[in-house]
């Protein structure tokens, strides 16, 4: 429930809701240096990772007009028995015909139809480089930025 401080009444409470993220995570990464091209072929690699034994979990590509899979790869699949003690690595080929940059996304899931818990991931194919270092610097300065402040640290013990 949301409301402005100024319609609440006193008795009421204000409730903050959290989005439910998923025990597992996936992260997607170009596996050499080159750079993508029109008529490129290229791989991705999905890193997999859980914080418990999964025993099937489904993926599916999903590819923009201007990428494609590489013949014999398939476009959903499922992988079974991951465990927290190994990561997974899921990867595939793809064909890039544009010169444009398009978003590969992978969705994960587990669970079936009525009960599902899932997880899409985006890549991008020719701004991803430059998207990861942006994400790499914010970080970067945040924590230089909390080493000049350490007080702000010991605020939130």
């Amino acid at each position: 429930i949301f409301e402005s401080s100024s319609t609440k009444s006193k008795n009421q409470l204000l409730v903050h809701t959290y989005k439910l993220k998923p025990y597992f995570d996936v992260r997607l990464k170009k596996n050499t240096a080159e750079p993508i091209q029109n008529g490129s072929r290229f791989v991705l690699d999905a890193t997999i990772k859980t914080r418990k034994t999964i025993s099937i979990l489904n993926y599916e590509w999903i590819l923009p007009s201007g990428v494609e899979l590489a013949p014999g790869r398939p476009q959903s699949g499922s992988i079974s028995k991951l465990s927290p003690k190994i990561d997974t690595v899921l990867s595939a080929e793809f064909i890039n015909a544009s010169n444009e940059n398009l978003k590969v996304h992978l969705r994960t899931w587990i669970g079936d139809k009525t009960n599902k818990v899932s997880k899409t991931v985006q890549f991008n194919t020719l701004d991803q480089d430059k998207i990861d270092q942006e994400q790499k610097d914010i970080v970067e300065r945040g924590i230089e930025y909390l080493r000049d402040h350490p007080e702000l640290l010991e605020e939130i013990k």
